[in-house]
């Protein structure tokens, strides 16, 4: 295995999306894509706008409408999710922690990701 060099794309799905057709074209044994920011749907037009060559693995992060409906339609294999109300709700708490004299008794939780597969994709409201 060869792990390719991290690629930039500015959070940017135009880039995105050229740069993951430039990598699916030329690197013909491609087993997967990890994306960690955004500009993921540029990576997803690229994977779905492939002409030969099997899909590769590929992991995202965050369940959103669309990611879920790309897990749903086999355009990609796993969501890292993570409670995104509940981060902002402890930076909150670590900014009031850090400021106030007293510190106040805020609760402090841990926040833990979800690793979501088409086989447990969460029903209702996301």
């Amino acid at each position: 295995l060869k792990i390719l060099s991290v690629i930039e794309t500015g959070e940017d799905s135009k880039r995105s999306r050229a740069l993951a057709t430039g990598i699916l074209n030329s690197t013909e044994d491609l087993l997967g894509m990890y994306c960690v920011g955004a500009g993921r749907k540029g990576i997803v037009d690229a994977l779905d706008g492939r002409t030969s060559g099997q899909r590769p693995f590929v992991i995202m992060h965050d369940l959103t409408d669309n990611s879920q409906l790309w897990l749903t339609n086999d355009l990609i294999d796993v969501v890292i999710d993570q409670n995104a109300r509940l981060v902002g709700e402890q930076a909150v708490i670590h900014l009031l922690g850090s400021i106030a004299t007293n510190s106040p008794l805020l609760p402090v939780k841990a926040i833990e990701p979800r690793i979501i597969i088409r086989e447990n994709i969460p029903s209702g409201r996301l």
